[in-house]
Order: C-alpha cells, then sequence, then structure tokens
C-alpha cells in the first residue's frame, strides 16, 4: 500500500516536472520570445558600437540610453515593406558615411567605425531588392567583429552568445530564410574587417 502511494505522488512528481519542462520550452521558443529578440537585437546593435568604442563610463552610458529611446522610435516607424526597408537602409548608410566625414582627425577610429557601419548598411539596403539579407544578423555580426578587433572582450562574448538566438528569430518569425541568415552574418563578419 505505501509503495504504490509512493510509485502514485512519485509518477505526479514527474508529470508535473514534464508539464514544467515543456511549458518552459513553449514560452522560450515560442512567437513572443522571437518578437523580442527582433526588437532588442535591433536596439542593441547602436549601444554595443558605442560601448566597443568608449567602455563603460557614465557619458556613454547616457549616449547609449538615448540611443535606445531614439532606436523605439524608429521601431514604431519601421518600413514595412522590402522596397521600404532597403531604400531606409541604403539612405541611413550614406547618412552614416557623411557623418564620418565630419569626425574630427583625432578620432579616426570613431570615423572609420561608422564608415564601415554605413559601408554595411548601403549593401544590405542595396541587395534588399535582390533578396532580404538579414540586416539583424549583419548588424550582430559587426558588432562582434568590432568588439574583437578593439579587444572588447565582454562585448565579443556577449554577441558570440547572442548571434545563434538572433538568427534563430530571424527563421523562426520567417523574416528570412537560413541562407539570408547566413549571408547576412558573413557581410557583417567581413566589412569592418575591411575598413578597420
Amino acid at each position: 500500500m505505501i509503495t504504490k502511494h509512493l510509485n502514485t505522488t512519485l509518477d505526479q512528481k514527474k508529470n508535473a516536472m514534464s508539464n514544467l519542462s515543456r511549458s518552459i520550452k513553449q514560452k522560450l521558443f515560442s512567437q513572443n520570445f522571437a518578437l523580442f529578440v527582433e526588437k532588442v537585437s535591433f536596439q542593441l546593435i547602436g549601444v554595443a558600437i558605442i560601448l566597443s568604442l568608449f567602455g563603460i563610463s557614465l557619458p556613454t552610458l547616457i549616449i547609449s540610453m538615448l540611443l535606445f529611446y531614439v532606436s523605439e522610435i524608429v521601431w514604431v516607424k519601421h518600413p514595412k515593406t522590402k522596397k521600404e526597408e532597403g531604400i531606409s537602409l541604403f539612405i541611413s548608410g550614406v547618412f552614416t558615411i557623411f557623418l564620418s566625414t565630419l569626425v574630427p582627425s583625432s578620432y579616426q577610429l570613431i570615423a572609420l567605425v561608422l564608415k564601415s557601419f554605413g559601408v554595411l548598411m548601403m549593401t544590405i539596403g542595396a541587395l534588399r531588392d535582390i533578396w532580404k539579407v538579414s540586416a539583424h544578423m549583419a548588424g550582430t555580426s559587426f558588432i562582434f567583429t568590432l568588439a574583437s578587433i578593439l579587444g572588447n572582450f565582454a562585448i565579443t562574448l556577449s554577441t558570440l552568445i547572442i548571434l545563434p538566438i538572433v538568427g534563430w528569430s530571424r527563421i523562426k518569425l520567417r523574416r528570412h530564410t537560413l541562407a539570408q541568415v547566413v549571408v547576412g552574418t558573413l557581410i557583417g563578419f567581413v566589412i569592418p574587417l575591411l575598413f578597420i
């Protein structure tokens, strides 16, 4: 009798644990989590560039937070069609390259980072009419390469961990195919190496 009761209790606990595990997996790999990753990865690209270049300090954290809030506005106004996205990325790239020309010569590294990021955006924007390469993956792998070049171990490691999660979210949300995610990643890896 006691053994039967213990076995029943043990089975109930196993079932409860199995249900909890299934629930966690469903939430972790849900559409909502993929949407969260999509939004956050977009916002963290700019923040990671600032922190990679200048390190963590009160001014860089303030600038990063301002950039985060500006990206919230951009997110709401984000173009919805493939053509609009391509044009928006291309124009943003041209503007970023223009900004790189205004940076004083004593800050050459900043100018090079801006220029290479501008080229990245122009490249992804120009490709959008032909093929929808993942800008999220290009931006995230750009940060990985930039942080690696600058020797920022924390951001290098963080982006290395985040890369597969962002790639998964792009495929899960059916924004891109696996090939588009891989090509976006490769473009983001290569462009900073050419300019910095």
